[in-house]
């Protein structure tokens, strides 16, 4: 069976791997049908040489970009595809986000989740803060608390870093919630623009969002009505949740919403969520999808037109 990866990440926004890589790991992996959905920014696209990209990637190649989007109680990632107007998309995505990665934005991020840490009675190092290497607050914090074993027990899901912005930043339930609304685009707007340029919004990683079953049909019920075009139903964050994947398919086929899956792959890791791109996780992890059917993808997709390559390039391809 084809398999597809409609969410991948390179270093033109927060991924580690060229898009280069993408594209060899794609072809390596038997990838049919692949997008690069790097946050804020059509720059791939917008810098494509379509006949370069043949030597890397012979496959179908959608175009695509995700935005943190606020909308009711969540600050939630969502992905345009199928964008056409290229230039009036990067205007929008240059004018409307990023804002939140800004140093002032993360300082003051930090200092929020440094008071909450004192209030809470934590272990942490008072002297942490933000560097080349890691400006991000949340990663900052979250790996200090990791060190000292006595905040396992009162902070929930600590031991595992990259747990803590879904668990804690983005809760609105949790002491350490920041509230990211005024650095976001609203999904309305995000939806809007999508639309205008020809595209489709799509739900990434609902499952990140809503650790139960029943939080998730609420979040989907939520996004539904914000009148989004599809849901990301195969995930990285599903792991060994069966209904992680199956409500979002059901729901989709009962809504009408086309449906989408992706790995979500930043970069080359140990982690078996991260196992290449196009391969969505390990046989080892019960009920979890090992890959991302093409036929789900096929109702929907606008693949780019890109030049067939040369019988040399086909040669080089192949050595």
């Amino acid at each position: 069976m084809k398999k597809v990866d409609m969410h991948t990440h390179t270093n033109l926004s927060n991924g580690s791997e060229s898009s280069i890589y993408v594209l060899q790991q794609a072809q390596k992996n038997g990838v049919s049908v692949l997008s690069i959905t790097d946050f804020n920014t059509l720059q791939f696209y917008l810098s494509l040489n379509m006949t370069e990209v043949r030597k890397y990637y012979t496959g179908l190649l959608v175009t695509g970009v995700e935005v943190n989007c606020k909308f009711a109680h969540y600050c939630s990632d969502m992905i345009g595809y199928n964008i056409k107007d290229l230039d009036r998309m990067q205007s929008w995505l240059r004018a409307n986000t990023g804002k939140d990665n800004t140093k002032e934005a993360q300082m003051e991020q930090l200092e929020h989740y440094k008071q909450v840490a004192r209030e809470l009675a934590l272990a942490f190092d008072e002297a942490i803060q933000l560097s080349d290497e890691q400006p991000l607050a949340g990663k900052v914090m979250a790996n200090n608390l990791a060190h000292y074993t006595e905040n396992i027990d009162k902070v929930k899901g600590i031991e595992k870093p990259s747990n803590f912005w879904v668990e804690h930043c983005s809760n609105i339930q949790s002491p350490f919630y920041f509230d990211m609304s005024r650095y976001r685009p609203s999904l309305e707007d995000f939806i809007q623009i999508v639309h205008e340029c020809g595209g489709l919004v799509f739900v990434a990683h609902p499952f990140a969002y809503a650790g139960t079953e029943q939080k998730l049909q609420e979040y989907l019920e939520t996004c539904k009505s914000y009148g989004v075009d599809g849901i990301e139903c195969y995930q990285c964050y599903n792991e060994n949740v069966t209904y992680a994947t199956e409500l979002p398919i059901s729901f989709c086929k009962a809504n009408g919403l086309y449906m989408s899956g992706g790995t979500d792959f930043h970069k080359r890791s140990g982690d078996p969520r991260y196992s290449g791109v196009g391969i969505l996780g390990s046989e080892k992890i019960k009920n979890y999808a090992a890959y991302i059917p093409e036929e789900i993808v096929v109702p929907w997709i606008e693949p780019i037109q890109i030049q067939e390559p040369s019988k040399d390039d086909r040669e080089d391809m192949s050595k």
